[in-house]
Formats: structure tokens, C-alpha cells, sequence
């Protein structure tokens, strides 16, 4: 199926580049990413790296985010990505087009219980599914999009930021013995 075929696509790209760069000597490779859809691949390729006297770290953006402080933390197209974009292109916000979340369920027995979860009696179960397929209007999580500002974005970039120049500090000093 499709996503099989994109799951592999991203994980042949990423062996491709990691292989060129361990052959140039390469032995640390830390990927920034801001889309949940590419970090099963990194991780892979991360494994890989690691069987071929390498390390590969993944800093996922939006998560790193909600961990350096709760009140960032937010689900797809949500606040924090708007405050980020505010503080980044706000030329690319047009909350004109703001619609409230709306949950899809699955069915009366399985329902929404965030991204890619369904609630059955009281327990979470993933049901894997794209974002349309559970939120009509593109966004859902604790934040509402209306809730973004241009200072939070700026902090929580900053922030961000900051910690990653932190990790890859500490990362190139990783022995590889």
C-alpha cells in the first residue's frame, strides 16, 4: 500500500545519504525533524548507523518543544505550530480560515482518543490513520491555533533551538569506542 511504499521511499533516502556519510568518515548524524510521519525512518536509519560504528540521534521538534515546557505541548496544526509560524512567516497564518475541532470517530463503539488512538471501553488502542480521516477541520490537540502568539512562538523557538545546539554539543563529545 501507499504508506508501506512511503515508509520504505523515506528509509531507502536516509540509508543512501547515511551511507555516503559514514564512507566519508561521518560517525554522528543528528536529524531535526518536524513531521511525526518521517521518525519511524530516522530510527531505522539510526539502528542502521549504529551497526555500522556510527550514531544517529533523533530531535523531533514539536515533541522536544511540549518537553521543555507542558503549557508548548500540542497536537497537529495546534497552537504551538501557529505560534511557531507567527513568530517564524506569520504571512503564512490565515486564521480566516479557523475552524473549531470536531472529532471523527471510528464508529459508536471506537472513538476519538487523539491522533491515531481510538478509545474502546475506557482503553487507548492506536488505529493508525491520516489526520483527515479524524479531524475535519486539519488540526486537533490541547491548543487551539487561536490560542497562538508571536511572543510564544519566538520563546518556544528560541528555547528549542537552544537545547538542540545543546544535545549536538554533548552528542559530538559521545564516545564511539
Amino acid at each position: 500500500g501507499m504508506v508501506s511504499w512511503c515508509e520504505d521511499g523515506r528509509r531507502r533516502v536516509l540509508e543512501k545519504v547515511t551511507d555516503g556519510l559514514v564512507r566519508d568518515g561521518v560517525r554522528r548524524c543528528v536529524f531535526l525533524n518536524g513531521h511525526g510521519g518521517n521518525d519511524q525512518a530516522i530510527l531505522d536509519t539510526a539502528l542502521q548507523l549504529e551497526d555500522k560504528g556510527a550514531l544517529g540521534a533523533l530531535l523531533n521538534w514539536w515533541q522536544l518543544a511540549g518537553e521543555l515546557n507542558p503549557k508548548w505541548k500540542g497536537g497537529h496544526g495546534g497552537g504551538e505550530e501557529t505560534a511557531a509560524m507567527l513568530a517564524s512567516d506569520p504571512s503564512c497564518v490565515h486564521m480566516e480560515y479557523h475552524m473549531p475541532f470536531e472529532p471523527k470517530d471510528l464508529s459508536p463503539d471506537l472513538t476519538f482518543a487523539g491522533s491515531f488512538n481510538v478509545n474502546c471501553n475506557g482503553v487507548s488502542v492506536p488505529v493508525p490513520r491520516h489526520v483527515d480521516r479524524y479531524s475535519s477541520c486539519g488540526w486537533y490537540g490541547p491548543d487551539s491555533p487561536e490560542t497562538a502568539t508571536k511572543e510564544w512562538g519566538e520563546e518556544m523557538l528560541k528555547a528549542t533551538a537552544d537545547f538542540c545546539v545543546d544535545f549536538i554539543k554533548k552528542f559530538e563529545r559521545v564516545s564511539l569506542g
